[in-house]
């Protein structure tokens, strides 16, 4: 197992994480949209807040989806192993963090919860196999 099969699972991996889709007001998006959005939004003065229903804390989400696709990318670029194997286990830890903030209330909105849960499945199986593969590599080194 090359390098390129991890780098391929790596991007793969920040690929779906963006696509998870997420119910918001009246419709529907990604949650790689919600990240670009939250950076002018938290910049012009929307309080950073995990407290209160869905709509009120969903900015701050995709802020801390957004901090952990920037740690997981700079594991790219970092030559160190052991610097480098920190960094993506520490983006992917706040990758499942950001799934269980989007699903962790869902008393009141069900259906979004699901909705969230089933399209993260696909990033669920990639950082699998991504851990999976960096676990197996680790041993057989």
């Amino acid at each position: 197992m090359g390098k390129s099969i991890r780098k391929k699972i790596k991007i793969a991996t920040i690929v779906f994480h963006a696509l998870i889709v997420i119910g918001a007001g009246h419709g529907i998006g990604f949650i790689g949209l919600v990240e670009i959005v939250s950076v002018p939004s938290l910049l012009s003065g929307y309080e950073f807040t995990l407290e209160g229903n869905f709509g009120i804390r969903i900015m701050s989400i995709g802020m801390i989806s957004l901090i952990g696709k920037l740690i997981y990318i700079t594991s790219f670029y970092i030559n160190n192993r052991a610097f480098k194997s920190m960094l993506e286990m520490l983006g992917i830890i706040v990758f499942y963090t950001v799934i269980y903030l989007l699903v962790y209330d869902s008393t009141e909105y069900e259906s979004r919860s699901k909705i969230i849960f089933y399209t993260s499945i696909p990033f669920l199986i990639s950082s699998s196999c991504f851990l999976f593969l960096s676990l197996f590599k680790r041993k057989n080194e």
